[in-house]
């Protein structure tokens, strides 16, 4: 059985990791939503499902939860990353996922 301190420091910890893990919950359907709604390889357009970009959404939440903000550079590295030198991701298509991406870092800034 675990003292009163140790308990309390258990359910600290056990509530910080619930917070984390709803907030990167959150984030990847926000990021989801962005991304799809950008389609940059046309894929839902042609009838993909909804979780067809889900590895480049999971890497793109990782650069909306860290301190450092997306950059093109970053977000063409992840398309880069599982689409090839052939990723579509360019010019317009990657300035407003870049745009999206910082907009949504104020919603799950950490204070």
């Amino acid at each position: 059985m675990l003292s009163g301190s140790r308990q309390t420091l258990s359910a600290d910890w056990a509530g910080r990791v619930t917070k984390r893990q709803e907030r990167y919950k959150d984030a990847f359907a926000a990021v989801r939503e962005v991304i799809n709604k950008r389609d940059p390889q046309g894929l839902i357009a042609a009838g993909a499902p909804v979780g067809e970009y889900d590895a480049e959404v999971g890497d793109s939440v990782k650069q909306v939860l860290n301190p450092e903000p997306p950059t093109t550079a970053t977000v063409e590295q992840v398309w880069k990353r599982w689409f090839g030198d052939a990723s579509s991701v360019t010019g317009e298509s990657l300035r407003l996922i870049v745009d999206d991406l910082v907009l949504l870092r104020a919603t799950f800034k950490v204070e």
